[in-house]
């Protein structure tokens, strides 16, 4: 997407985030746009994919923060596994981060799947980290699993200039 574009592209989203009009299938805590001057953090709890189905269902949300634990502790008891960390900057240096989790365990061959990072990520991500086996990642660059998509394996310090900043959906599996 032309640069210009893109700007044009992430203010509307960010008016949209603000105002409200956004969909309301998207977790509230991925509504707002992190402050791109400090560390935050989001977290949510999904389910595993069902045979069937191609989007996990949120559990869980957290209220998006500067402190990690008080994100977290927001969440309940932690009953459910580390799957992935996305960032928004190489390396998962300084920026906001987010936390998935999955109630029902570690990655298997269906594994979890995010529809839609949320208006606040969406052509943000520029890194990750996975867990408990969610070693494969599809990372698309449109909601819904659309568009341009790169895989990937393990942790990814840089996702690559032809995915940077334009990832919308994620599969996580094993």
């Amino acid at each position: 997407m032309h640069t210009g574009i893109r700007a044009l592209h992430r203010a509307a989203v960010i008016v949209a985030a603000v105002t409200g009009l956004v969909m309301p299938v998207v977790p509230s805590s991925a509504l707002a746009a992190p402050k791109e001057t400090e560390s935050t953090y989001c977290a949510i709890i999904i389910e595993k994919l069902k045979p069937g189905e191609k989007t996990s269902k949120v559990v869980r949300e957290a209220t998006c923060g500067a402190d990690h634990a008080a994100v977290t502790s927001q969440l309940g008891p932690m009953t459910s596994t580390l799957l992935m960390h996305w960032c928004q900057n190489a390396n998962c240096f300084g920026g906001w981060g987010t936390d998935i989790y999955g109630s029902d365990g570690p990655c298997d061959q269906l594994g979890y799947g995010i529809s839609f990072v949320g208006w606040g990520f969406n052509d943000a991500i520029s890194a990750w980290n996975v867990y408990n086996s969610c070693n494969n990642t599809w990372a698309f660059d449109h909601e819904n699993y659309y568009g341009d998509w790169q895989q990937y394996y393990g942790n990814v310090g840089y996702c690559g200039n032809f995915m940077n900043d334009r990832i919308s959906s994620f599969k996580i599996f094993k």
